[in-house]
């Protein structure tokens, strides 16, 4: 028997084949794996006062109280990769499967993963600045700031920009969608969310801030390439419309 007949060189070619596939994986992939896989590690985690605070929610979420008085700052970054119910994180995963590899190859990998996270940190100074404003009752001072709405605005702008005009398709609408309508429609339920919840406006609101950083990136591009070490000497292609 030859060795690759043997069963344990079967197990370790199938392990290696399973690696090689992930190597294989785009940015896209990886960041929606990553979503998906922090918000079931929070469901297994989540307690039983609170359906949505499991682990990672409790040590990944953002408030006043964490990012002033507590110094825990990493907050300001990882409250984007945490959702508190299925419909969020659906929607979330739903517009990234979609647009996110359009953006992935206007950019390039490694700017777009900048891009995408420059966009969703953005929320951050928005939320802590309306609470320093007066815009947010004092009683929101512990308040939770989670969710990817940012990046993913900033991901719808940069599409828009990308191929406005190419359609898509969405699971349960018939007739397939241009990008550009896609997009106002997104932005318009986004807006009514902002202006007609109240309170909870404030998580839509800040949600806009990584829209602007998106348009703001995708308008000078240049500094993508500053921010990846390229200081604006290499591009990963020319910017071209999809057909």
């Amino acid at each position: 028997m030859g060795f690759y007949d043997r069963p344990y060189a079967q197990r370790d070619s199938s392990r290696a084949s399973v690696l090689g596939a992930m190597r294989a994986w785009s940015m896209t992939t990886w960041l929606a794996v990553l979503l998906l896989a922090v918000y079931l590690v929070n469901g297994f985690t989540r307690s039983e006062v609170n359906d949505f605070e499991g682990w990672l929610y409790r040590w990944g979420s953002l408030s006043v109280a964490d990012a002033n008085g507590r110094w825990q700052w990493w907050r300001l970054a990882t409250f984007q990769f945490i959702h508190a119910g299925v419909v969020p994180i659906f929607f979330n995963l739903l517009a990234l499967c979609l647009l996110g590899p359009f953006v992935e190859f206007d950019l390039g990998p490694r700017r777009y993963l900048v891009f995408y996270l420059l966009c969703g940190v953005a929320a951050a100074p928005v939320y802590v600045a309306l609470w320093y404003l007066g815009v947010i009752h004092a009683d929101t001072y512990h308040g939770e700031l989670i969710g990817a709405a940012g990046a993913i605005l900033g991901v719808l702008i940069a599409a828009a920009q990308a191929a406005p005009d190419l359609s898509v398709q969405i699971p349960w609408v018939s007739t397939p969608v241009s990008i550009r309508v896609m997009v106002w429609v997104v932005f318009a339920a986004v807006g009514w969310a902002a202006f007609a919840g109240g309170q909870s406006f404030v998580g839509p609101a800040c949600c806009f801030a990584g829209a602007a950083v998106g348009a703001l990136l995708v308008w000078r591009p240049g500094w993508l390439d500053i921010l990846c070490g390229l200081g604006g000497r290499s591009r990963h292609k020319p910017r071209t419309r999809h057909p």
